[in-house]
């Protein structure tokens, strides 16, 4: 029985680790994406210092 109470009580903790590592995933790929895009964007602008 312990088991089981045990194991559900993990159960929310365990959905919020998920929950965060895709939203940090996310975070990460978007901002790799965008450290790719605007270089690119502004040298096809023809934007210069």
């Amino acid at each position: 029985m312990k088991e089981m109470k045990e194991s559900k009580s993990k159960l929310p903790f365990a959905k919020w680790i998920k929950r965060f590592g895709f939203a940090g995933f996310m975070f990460f790929f978007i901002k790799g994406l965008l450290w790719l895009i605007v270089p690119a964007l502004l040298i096809w602008l023809g934007f210069s210092w």
